[in-house]
């Protein structure tokens, strides 16, 4: 069992970084936890090797995320909730348990024939339905919510998570809550692909996600039936992992430092003229204004660095 492992930084895409594993048979059964400190502490032995301790990444500060957004639990065993070549992405926020999240985990048996049951209903669980056993779910849904079925001479409306008999004359902008994308089903999880944030673990539940857009019915199919998990895949490559309901997150004046000395000493300057700087402008910021809360120090120091670089550019001679 093989997994990606990333983290991706927002200021510096230099300091990204992918890990590709191999999953030692110990590790596939044992907790998530295990991948999330393997990623943070090879990214502060590469990155933040000679760092101070408190500008490199804290394990307990981070979670792991799925490609479709879907939060890890840190106690969740990894073979249970992942798959083979997966991509897990480390994002802000600590991680939160199983209990937590309200996730439950099926025990199996000690004998070898209900592993066996066990793991041949799991597989046929991932099997994504067919076209017709779509049409037939999305009728029963209709007839429960009071959409009468009956008059099969009136088109069906082929927009996802729709699926009702329609009468063209009654038609309007409005007729059709639906959803933009096709539903994805990967392993056991069930979601649309316009709404990977709702994630559902049964078929019931995943019928029961409202669709996000309203406009007209239509009898005209628009595209894929569903996506799988590389369709997923392929559509993160294209248009790269990006979360829009999580706000950029503003560095910290400690990791504005750590970052403008990486880019001097790059760059040539001496990365001991520069540490004496920040400590001589450190202690002088601590005397001159007691008033500071500590959280704020650094975001001065770092200030006054950059009031001092762009004095002494503006003040060049140019003879």
């Amino acid at each position: 069992m093989k997994v990606y492992l990333h983290y991706e930084t927002e200021s510096d895409e230099v300091e990204n970084m992918t890990i590709k594993l191999s999953l030692p048979k110990s590790w596939r059964t044992g907790p998530m936890s295990q991948l999330l400190t393997l990623l943070v502490d090879s990214y502060n032995k590469k990155h933040k090797a000679d760092a101070p301790e408190a500008d490199k990444l804290d394990a307990s500060k981070f979670h792991l995320e799925t490609s479709s957004g879907q939060e890890l639990a840190s106690d969740a065993p990894v073979d249970k909730f992942i798959g083979n070549v997966d991509d897990l992405y480390l994002k802000d926020g600590s991680s939160k348990t199983m209990a937590e999240l309200g996730i439950e985990v099926a025990q199996m048996d000690d004998n070898s024939n209900s592993k066996i049951n066990t793991k041949k209903a799991a597989a046929k669980q991932t099997l994504p339905p067919t076209e017709s056993e779509l049409e037939t779910a999305a009728r029963a849904k209709a007839k429960e919510s009071g959409n009468s079925d009956s008059d099969k001479s009136l088109p069906m409306c082929k927009r996802f998570g729709c699926q009702k008999r329609f009468n063209p004359e009654e038609n309007g902008p409005t007729a059709c809550q639906h959803h933009v994308k096709p539903p994805v089903f990967h392993e056991t999880r069930k979601f649309w692909a316009c709404c990977p944030d709702k994630i559902a673990w049964d078929w019931e539940s995943f019928q029961q996600v409202p669709g996000c857009a309203v406009s007209e019915h239509t009898d005209v199919r628009e595209g894929k039936s569903f996506m799988g998990g590389t369709d997923v895949r392929a559509e993160l490559e294209k248009n790269g992992p990006q979360r829009i309901d999580t706000p950029t997150r503003q560095l910290s004046g400690l990791e504005k430092l750590s970052k403008l000395r990486k880019d001097l000493v790059s760059a040539g300057v001496k990365g001991s003229a520069f540490d004496s700087a920040r400590d001589h402008l450190k202690d002088k910021v601590v005397s001159d204004k007691p008033d500071v809360a500590p959280a704020k120090i650094w975001d001065h120091v770092f200030e006054a660095i950059a009031g001092n670089i762009t004095y002494g550019l503006e003040n060049l001679p140019h003879d």
